[in-house]
């Protein structure tokens, strides 16, 4: 019967072989799946990039920070040399999105005027030490923050003040309700900033140390 339809002539011409509707079917299916594997791993390599130039984004700011704390930048209408700090705050009412360069016009190592309630994410108004604040963007957002004496004792924070003051460039790293007022001294040595992509396939930290160090490490 085989034969007798390969023989078939139509027209002057023989009949033709295509797919069958099965052998369609599994084509289109094999293109689908392997079209859907190509989108998600191209999606998480955009994640991974976006969330990697995020990182140094936020370590930038912060030895931005540094920078204007040891090179005694000046800060409001009288001119003040102050220190120079970048502030973190997940706390009840704080903000996984955001995250503020102030100056210590209070002297205190911490930034005083922490409204993170503005929905325009901007300084708040007649702030005494807001220099600019900085929204994350793209649906990631600020997983976890932590200090302490080194990684192995990194703990859980929700807020954190990391800032710099001329001549030493070490970093003064403050946690939750740590002050540092000579001789109450309750700096950390070490902090990481932990950050999220928006569907929480990658992760990067952005590192701290007492000694100034400011890098960025994978999750």
């Amino acid at each position: 019967m085989s034969r007798i339809k390969d023989n078939l002539k139509i027209g002057g011409g023989h009949l033709k072989k295509g797919f069958t509707l099965i052998e369609l079917l599994v084509t289109l299916s094999i293109f689908a799946i392997t079209t859907g594997i190509v989108m998600t791993s191209q999606g998480k390599f955009d994640n991974s990039v976006l969330l990697t130039n995020l990182a140094y984004d936020v370590a930038i700011t912060i030895r931005q920070a540094q920078t204007y704390g040891v090179n005694n930048k000046e800060f409001g209408v009288n001119g003040a040399f102050v220190a120079y700090g970048i502030s973190f705050d997940l706390a009840t009412g704080g903000d996984s999105k955001r995250f503020n360069l102030f100056a210590d016009t209070n002297k205190d190592y911490k930034f005083s005027d922490l409204d993170i309630a503005l929905p325009t994410f901007s300084c708040p108004k007649n702030s005494a030490e807001c220099v600019d604040t900085y929204k994350i963007k793209r649906g990631s957002y600020i997983k976890s923050i932590c200090a302490g004496d080194s990684e192995s004792s990194c703990q859980s924070v929700s807020r954190l003040d990391i800032s710099f003051k001329r001549p030493n460039p070490e970093a003064v790293i403050l946690a939750d309700t740590g002050i540092y007022l000579p001789p109450t001294d309750n700096r950390k040595n070490y902090a990481k900033i932990v950050i999220s992509s928006s569907d929480n396939s990658s992760l990067r930290s952005i590192i701290v140390t007492k000694v100034g160090q400011i890098y960025v490490k994978n999750q």
